[in-house]
């Protein structure tokens, strides 16, 4: 909830919401984000015709990372991978 959380399964000692050490603007401007990079390596894989950085297969790989964890998270068991190959 905006800049806290409250998660006691993963943190059992947990009393009350705690607040994550982040920039929080009060507006809807995004200046301290990393889009600004984003878009600029987007537009440079367009200009030099070369692969960006976030494509599909690469955000494939992160979905799958934060899918392990979780599932590690939820059994307490290892989780190799990766589960398909590329």
């Amino acid at each position: 909830m905006n800049d806290k959380y409250y998660i006691k399964d993963l943190f059992p000692g947990q009393m009350g919401w705690q607040k994550f050490n982040t920039k929080m603007p009060d507006s809807g401007a995004v200046s301290h984000h990393a889009f600004g990079d984003l878009v600029n390596d987007f537009i440079d894989s367009i200009e030099n015709n070369k692969q960006s950085a976030v494509n599909i297969e690469e955000s494939l790989k992160i979905h799958e990372i934060c899918y392990a964890i979780t599932k590690s998270i939820e059994t307490g068991k290892i989780v190799k991978l990766p589960f398909m190959d590329y």
